[in-house]
C-alpha cells in the first residue's frame, strides 16, 4: 500500500506543479488507474480494469465512485484540478495521507 501512496502522491505533485493540460491528462490517466485500485485494494475488493474497474468501484462504494467521476468530470470539462487533488487526498487520509517524504521506492517502511 506504500509503494502506491507514493506513487499517487508523486501525480499528485506532478499535478499540482503542471499547468499545462495535455501534460495533466497523463498525469490524471494514471492516478485514475492508481486511486482505482489503491481503493479496492485497501478495501479487500476484486481490482478490476477498464470498464471493470468503474464498476468495481461502484459495485464496492456507489457514492464514493460518483464522488470520483465528478472529480474527473471536472478535469476534463473545466480542465480543473482541485476536486480531483481533494478527493484524491481525503481518500488517502485514512491510510497515512500523502507518502513522499522519508520513503524510496522499494524500501520497507
Amino acid at each position: 500500500m506504500n509503494q502506491v501512496r507514493y506513487q499517487i502522491t508523486e501525480c499528485l505533485e506532478d499535478l499540482s506543479d503542471a499547468h499545462l493540460y495535455h501534460e495533466n491528462l497523463f498525469v490524471v490517466n494514471q492516478l485514475t488507474e492508481l486511486v482505482t485500485k489503491f481503493i479496492l485494494r485497501a478495501n479487500g475488493q476484486w481490482i478490476g480494469i477498464g470498464k471493470w474497474a468503474v464498476r468495481s468501484l461502484a459495485e464496492y462504494d456507489k457514492q464514493l465512485c460518483d464522488e470520483f467521476l465528478y472529480a474527473l468530470d471536472s478535469f476534463y470539462k473545466k480542465e480543473s484540478v482541485e476536486l480531483l487533488i481533494s478527493f484524491i487526498d481525503r481518500v488517502l487520509e485514512p491510510h497515512g495521507g500523502r507518502l513522499l517524504e522519508g520513503w524510496m521506492e522499494g524500501s520497507v517502511l
